[in-house]
């Protein structure tokens, strides 16, 4: 088979395909593969792996032609991931321009997202699942004191309440701070590669405001709290909100 796509690891072409019979089923055609999550767009919302955007975590990252169909680029991409062994699963989504192919070696946890995608992983390997945040409270109780020790997210939230100028904080998740927008989402366009601007990571917020500043057609930047790690997100459109349940706060650009 002859792949008219490039990709940015080292691959010897052609690769033979994984034989699918379901050719009426999409999602039926990787089954080396098992399907994680998979989500029908803003309207009908799913999930997604949470380190599908960061470079650090894909073996690879394509773009196959749209020419190709559903069902065949699917195979295309199935293919990519298990000619990999440090492909772990594999996000694939469609898009105006074809179909997104990302191979990953670290698959996160689940995210939310209203993309018309699907999110598949290795045979063996466990699917994620999404996280939450517990606060402990432990108590110590002498004869003449009681102290009580509370674990919380003081540290980002202070980073992340900031005022930054130029912009409206406009929504925050699972974050300790007042914002007068819906709590606990993000704009729906946050992990869609056609609206996001730029994605880098950021010291404060005011480096990503510095990023959103330089190009006259950003509307807002997302950045997110990952690991000790603070990503930002610089969008060009925002569409409809949606409930995430990692950390992230949404500025929007002042008119």
């Amino acid at each position: 088979m002859s792949c008219a796509f490039s990709i940015s690891t080292k691959l010897t072409l052609p690769l033979t395909a994984f034989a699918c019979n379901a050719v009426d089923d999409v999602l039926a055609c990787a089954r080396p593969f098992q399907l994680a999550y998979s989500s029908l767009g803003y309207f009908s919302p799913g999930y997604r792996f949470s380190t599908t955007y960061f470079a650090r975590s894909q073996v690879f990252n394509t773009l196959l032609q749209l020419s190709t169909g559903n069902t065949a680029a699917l195979r295309q991409c199935e293919t990519l991931c298990l000619h990999e062994d440090a492909c772990l699963g594999y996000f694939f989504q469609s898009q105006s321009a074809g179909f997104q192919c990302i191979g990953l070696n670290d698959l996160g946890y689940a995210v939310r997202t209203a993309t018309t995608s699907a999110s598949y992983v290795r045979r063996g390997v466990a699917v994620p699942q999404t996280t939450t945040t517990t606060t402990t409270t432990v108590t110590t109780t002498t004869t003449t004191t009681t102290m009580t020790t509370t674990t919380t997210t003081t540290t980002t939230s202070l980073f992340a309440c900031a005022d930054v100028d130029g912009y409206d904080l406009k929504h925050v998740a699972n974050l300790a701070c007042d914002a007068p927008g819906s709590a606990d989402v993000v704009p729906g366009t946050v992990d869609d590669p056609l609206a996001q601007i730029s994605t880098s990571a950021v010291d404060t917020l005011d480096d990503c405001a510095s990023s959103c500043d330089t190009n006259n057609d950003c509307l807002a930047f997302v950045v997110k709290f990952d690991a000790g790690t603070r990503t930002c997100i610089t969008l060009r459109s925002l569409g409809v909100e949606q409930s995430v349940q990692y950390k992230a706060v949404t500025f929007e650009k002042i008119a």
